[in-house]
């Protein structure tokens, strides 16, 4: 497994983590977004979710609150972002566990989950790592699983352009995304991979991709 030595935090440094939170709600739209990726993931009562790179656990407090009987974990390599998202949940009364490590080397058995949701999160990854990461995913979902991703995309249009320039200047060199999702995923073994759309943002394009975990396995 590669180490962490180049982990990215949120916002590129861990100083600046104060600013995640409000930068996403006002630039990103992230009520939207996420909301467009739980409905994505057509959950069910009774299965378990697991939240990549879950940050302050906007998204896992979201797919609570949409699906109340499902289980939610979030993982994140980020201590002091978790520190945020464990606020988030002792304040609300939720139960969602929350696990730091990385997500190219997680802590859970293979077959553990029925869905995976990340957003905005494995263009943080090296090409290496995000690899690594869906093999991890692809590991730990149950075959007849799914993974569910919403990340900054190839942008389309002029608009799109120049948002992507933006999100360029923020994200370091090394880490932008270059290889497509779309030829990832199949190579750490998801099916029926699809391109499931783009939302437009302040700070860059962002797409949707899904990927099916055969029953067959």
């Amino acid at each position: 497994m590669s180490q962490n030595d180049d982990y990215i935090p949120a916002m590129g440094n861990f100083s600046l983590t104060f600013l995640y939170d409000p930068l996403m709600h006002l630039a990103m739209r992230e009520a939207a977004f996420k909301g467009r990726l739980i409905e994505q993931a057509r959950l069910a009562p009774r299965q378990r979710v697991l939240d990549v790179g879950c940050g302050t656990g906007t998204l896992a407090v979201m797919i609570k609150l949409a699906n109340p009987e499902v289980e939610v974990v979030g993982l994140d390599g980020d201590e002091k972002i978790l520190a945020v998202a464990q606020k988030k949940i002792a304040k609300s009364g939720m139960q969602i566990t929350f696990d730091k490590a990385m997500s190219f080397d997680m802590p859970y058995s293979d077959d553990e989950f029925d869905r995976v949701l990340s957003s905005i999160m494995i263009h943080h990854l090296s090409a290496e790592n995000k690899v690594l990461t869906f093999k991890e995913i692809f590991r730990v979902l149950k075959p007849g699983g799914e993974v569910h991703i919403a990340d900054f995309a190839a942008s389309r249009g002029q608009m799109g352009h120049l948002a992507s320039h933006m999100i360029n200047l923020l994200i370091p060199l090394g880490h932008q995304p270059k290889d497509s999702l779309m030829e990832i995923m199949p190579r750490a073994g998801f099916s029926d991979v699809k391109d499931h759309g783009r939302f437009f943002t302040l700070f860059g394009t962002i797409g949707f991709f899904i990927g099916k975990k055969l029953a067959d396995g």
